[in-house]
């Protein structure tokens, strides 16, 4: 337990670091390199016998997605897609065709939900404004998340779904979607005390907070979270291994980590395009 909260002590303070300087370069460095990251645990997870260049093919797209325009990324999925299967050609029998297709599909979802951390940034009205949505997204994965795991451990008795995820029970789910309504809601005041307080004058201040949109979507945000972190471990399980990676101690690797994110983001930054929380 320890070693956990460390490491979360730790993954926090960097991303807090990350944050402050998201409207520099650092951001898409910092996606970059956690897509690259993912994509080496995804392909050693569905394919540990891959050849080099397979796997370094996947490392590269990861690299650039953070760096392309939305045009460029469709043409990046396409050369991906096409030169993973042609490898997967050559390989054949020895290549397991559904282990392709999974890689694939991981492979570029997950560079397409962290881009959509790039584009909260991009079409947001201010520096302020896109900061609070990128942290309602974290907000609504990691808040629901620990409070699924104290309510679950104190109170669970039912399971969830024993055969993807056997500790998670529906008293954890539950009290996971109450802590991430609270959560957020708290993530939103916060925010505003801060407009009126020391960032009063700020050129980004100035955006009201529907609170009671925040409280309505932040149910489906928190039961996205909980379906990216059983459809991750749905994954691990046919794969046989126990966590993507151990680049964080106590919680894996980035896929471990960041698996309740990636249904989220894409969700947030249509509601900040289409249905704003805030304005």
């Amino acid at each position: 337990m320890k070693q956990r909260i460390l490491s979360a002590l730790i993954g926090i303070a960097l991303l807090l670091v990350v944050l402050g300087l998201f409207e520099t370069i650092v951001l898409n460095l910092a996606a970059a390199l956690m897509i690259a990251v993912a994509a080496f645990e995804i392909t050693r997870a569905v394919d540990p016998e891959q050849p080099a260049f397979s796997r370094w093919l996947s490392i590269g797209f990861a690299c650039l997605v953070p760096f392309s325009g939305r045009a460029m990324l469709l043409l990046l999925v396409f050369v991906y897609a096409v030169l993973t299967l042609a490898c997967a050609v050559r390989r054949y029998p020895q290549v397991h065709v559904a282990s392709v297709g999974l890689q694939i599909m991981m492979v570029t979802g997950v560079s397409g939900a962290f881009y959509c951390f790039l584009l909260i940034r991009e079409y947001a009205s201010s520096t302020l404004l896109a900061l609070y949505y990128l942290i309602l997204v974290c907000g609504s994965a990691w808040l629901s998340d620990a409070g699924a795991y104290f309510i679950g451990c104190r109170f669970g008795k039912r399971k969830l779904c024993p055969a993807v995820s056997p500790k998670k029970s529906v008293e954890g789910f539950w009290g996971g979607l109450a802590s991430g309504v609270l959560g957020n809601l708290l993530i939103s005041f916060i925010f505003m005390q801060l407009q009126k307080g020391v960032l009063a004058g700020y050129a980004g201040a100035g955006f009201d907070i529907n609170y009671l949109y925040v409280a309505l979507v932040s149910p489906l945000l928190s039961m996205l979270g909980v379906l990216g972190d059983l459809s991750a471990s749905m994954v691990k399980r046919s794969c046989g291994i126990k966590d993507y990676g151990t680049i964080m101690p106590g919680h894996g690797g980035v896929m471990d980590r960041f698996d309740s994110v990636l249904f989220i983001v894409p969700l947030v930054y249509l509601i900040m395009r289409c249905f704003p929380l805030a304005a």
